[in-house]
């Protein structure tokens, strides 16, 4: 690690801060995109929330039905719930 080589090497001055880390701006943009991708999901079931109270007919019910259960489904395969 770059600070325990600037310790054991003495030199002073310098800055005891490790090099920036690439992989954990990486990291963190995949956890910002896993996040939009669970607030997308979240915000399309609460629309059809919205419209299955407005009343439907039962073909369009099954339809919105099935969406919620898929929609659910992937918020659940990513782990959504960390996020809230």
């Amino acid at each position: 690690m770059q600070i325990q080589q600037l310790y054991e090497s003495g030199e002073t001055g310098a800055s005891y801060l490790p090099a920036p880390n690439y992989r954990s701006r990486k990291a963190t943009s995949q956890v910002d995109d896993h996040r939009a991708a669970c607030d997308q999901i979240e915000a399309t079931k609460k629309v059809i929330d919205a419209r299955m109270r407005e009343g439907y007919s039962s073909e369009e019910g099954e339809l919105l039905r099935e969406r919620l259960r898929k929609l659910s489904s992937e918020y659940y395969d990513l782990r959504c719930h960390h996020f809230h």
